[in-house]
């Protein structure tokens, strides 16, 4: 399938979206198409909305141009934001896995199936990374593996300490009931897509005497969902596996693409 390789394109794909009705069919979506994003944007039936939709998709995108999207968001983030060896390879890595590019399969492991976890050094990159990820991905539509459902990002970035928080005052009806960031909007920990920062941070924590690992106890039970999961880590693969035990390690393999950031820390 043709990409879109530039911005006047991906303008024209995002009102063109953004222009339709609940009441249009997939006919009429089809006959409506800009000629200029007649082999690059997707007209689909959604059985779970039970209406036609249309949606541009990361891997509809060139590497370059989410390339570049992606670093006008981390330029929102971080003030006079500049690229270095290091951020430009992960960049890279993070662009070719979102747009579906063969670059990213460098090894059997690796695959476009699986979420990301983030590992490097504190201070270089990673959460602000994630971030600019999670931002980017919310202009998409983006596909959701295995579930078969369309649906717009929510603001499902959290640190690790807030499902902490959530399991020392919920208990084991935070994997049910979810929960809220401040003001955020609400969050299912289950069935979203899900941007946890900092795993291995995190303290054992209990709950009227139910002592447990939140995070190790999360990944077990997204790991039965399928849904993707996209988290970073101060660890390297080797305490990872300490930390959290060989059952949990072993999900966590089959879960993510494990992904290094090199360098020291930017803060300084």
């Amino acid at each position: 399938m043709k990409k879109i390789d530039n911005f006047e394109d991906l303008n024209i794909a995002i009102k063109f979206i953004n222009s339709l009705s609940s009441s249009d069919d997939l006919e009429s979506i089809k006959s409506k198409i800009p000629e200029c994003l007649n082999e690059t944007i997707e007209p689909f039936f959604n059985k779970t909305t039970n209406r036609a939709e249309v949606g541009v998709y990361p891997k509809n995108v060139s590497l370059e141009i989410f390339n570049q999207l992606l670093i006008i968001e981390l330029s929102k983030l971080v003030i006079n934001y500049k690229s270095d060896r290091y951020s430009t390879d992960i960049i890279n890595k993070i662009s070719s896995y979102a747009t579906r590019n063969e670059s990213f399969l460098i090894d059997e492991s690796m695959s476009f199936d699986k979420g990301l976890l983030i590992m490097g050094n504190v201070g270089c990159g990673k959460t602000v990374i994630l971030t600019a990820l999670s931002n980017l991905l919310r202009i998409f539509p983006f596909f959701i593996q295995w579930s078969f459902r369309v649906e717009r990002l929510k603001t499902n970035f959290i640190p690790v300490y807030k499902l902490v928080e959530g399991y020392t005052s919920k208990g084991y009806d935070i994997f049910t009931e979810g929960l809220k960031t401040g003001s955020e909007t609400h969050i299912s920990i289950l069935k979203d897509l899900l941007f946890i920062d900092d795993i291995g941070a995190e303290n054992i924590v209990s709950n009227y005497g139910n002592t447990v690992n939140v995070i190790g106890e999360l990944i077990i039970r997204r790991y039965d969902t399928k849904i993707k999961t996209f988290t970073t880590t101060n660890l390297d693969p080797k305490t990872l596996k300490s930390f959290y035990g060989e059952r949990v390690y072993s999900r966590m393999r089959e879960m993510f693409n494990f992904i290094a950031v090199d360098g020291g820390d930017r803060r300084r």
